[in-house]
């Protein structure tokens, strides 16, 4: 009896020096003062041709990107779907041939 007396309080001691110590020292956190934004110059209305046609050509391009997904997303949906039995059983065949 007296040997678990000794073994609980030697547990009890053991947590409450754990409890009161703290495991590292809180640093301090230091912000730079937030510095004025830089003015924006405003463009003038009449946007130079060569601006206009690099817009043009990219409006060109990503019409022709959403066809071609649209013409993909259109394959992908007219392709059949495999079943978990059929793909299990590509599964056997390929993994027999080595």
């Amino acid at each position: 009896m007296r040997h678990y007396l000794i073994v609980f309080f030697a547990v009890i001691f053991s947590a409450l020096s754990l409890l009161s110590s703290r495991g590292q020292t809180p640093v301090p956190i230091i912000l730079q003062a937030a510095s004025p934004a830089p003015a924006v110059v405003a463009k003038s209305a009449a946007a130079p041709e060569s601006d206009l046609k690099a817009t043009l050509q990219l409006l060109q391009d990503m019409q022709a990107n959403q066809r071609r997904y649209d013409q993909e997303a259109g394959s992908r949906a007219r392709r059949p779907r495999r079943t978990p039995e059929q793909a299990a059983n590509e599964l056997k065949i390929f993994s027999k041939r080595g």
